[in-house]
């Protein structure tokens, strides 16, 4: 039986990646090797560290985090702007909005909106420059995370999973959360059938896709939830692992450097 062809995606922050390559390496070869040939691609921040194996990588893409908010401040920054129980509780939101003593709204609302979209506006980046029609999976990781172990259920159902999903699809790691219907996907790892990794490059860029969401009041989520109006404003079915246990991951947690500071997912509930 031919092997599938999957093309691996490392997003967002790099944080202490470059500490544990050795292990990212042997564990996803044994992860994989037995029953799919993996290529790997990356993207990242210009403000981050460059990745020291990118020679592994078929190619690692970066981009300034500036580019989202020059594209949205010139058009709307206000309809992709969230406004979750931190943030209105917050002093900031006080002191600018209720008693009137700070003018500081531009800053503040880049800093939220770079922060609300960073990890989809990265990952995005990674799967635009995965060849289209080339694999038959492509499957997203973060820099921070170092996968320890893949299941035979997770083999298998990643197999069913290209071979039967013919419409654009995206496996994951899903809950359903109150309000009924309401979906927290965990962004650990997506799987994107070749029809799904189509349909979302198929748009000219993230940051227009992004201001067209808000256009149309789509993004009524912010962190986990933000993925499952992502998926749905691209008509992708969104499929669930029917263990969440199935690709057993570990957080690298050893990196402090200097964007540990720079927060704004935890410092705003975003």
């Amino acid at each position: 039986m031919k092997k599938p062809k999957i093309a691996i995606c490392f997003t967002g922050e790099v944080r202490d990646y470059n500490n544990n390559i050795s292990i990212s390496n042997h564990n996803f070869k044994k992860a994989f090797e037995d029953w799919a040939d993996i290529d790997f691609f990356g993207h990242t921040w210009t403000e981050q560290p460059q990745i020291d194996d990118s020679d592994k990588f078929i190619e690692v893409k970066t981009t300034s985090q500036d580019i989202l908010w020059n594209h949205i401040k010139s058009k709307d920054p206000f309809s992709p702007m969230i406004i979750t129980d931190k943030i209105r509780d917050s002093k900031k939101f006080q002191d600018m909005f209720v008693n009137g003593t700070d003018y500081g709204i531009r800053n503040w609302m880049k800093e939220i909106i770079t922060g609300t979209y960073a990890q989809l506006n990265s990952s995005w980046e990674c799967f635009n420059i995965v060849p289209q029609g080339e694999y038959d999976a492509i499957i997203k990781f973060r820099w921070d995370i170092q996968i320890q172990d893949t299941s035979q259920t997770f083999q298998q159902e990643l197999l069913n999973f290209i071979n039967s999903s013919l419409e654009p699809s995206v496996l994951a790691i899903s809950y359903e959360e109150e309000p009924p219907g309401s979906i927290f996907i965990d962004d650990l790892v997506f799987v994107f059938n070749q029809a799904g990794h189509n349909k979302l490059i198929e748009h000219l860029n993230i940051e227009r896709q992004i201001y067209d969401m808000g256009k149309a009041r789509l993004l009524g989520n912010s962190s986990h939830g933000l993925w499952e109006d992502y998926f749905k404003y691209h008509g992708l079915e969104i499929k669930t692992l029917s263990d969440a246990n199935a690709v057993q991951v570990l957080f690298n947690k050893e990196y402090k450097g200097p964007d540990e500071a720079y927060k704004p997912n935890k410092k705003w509930g975003i």
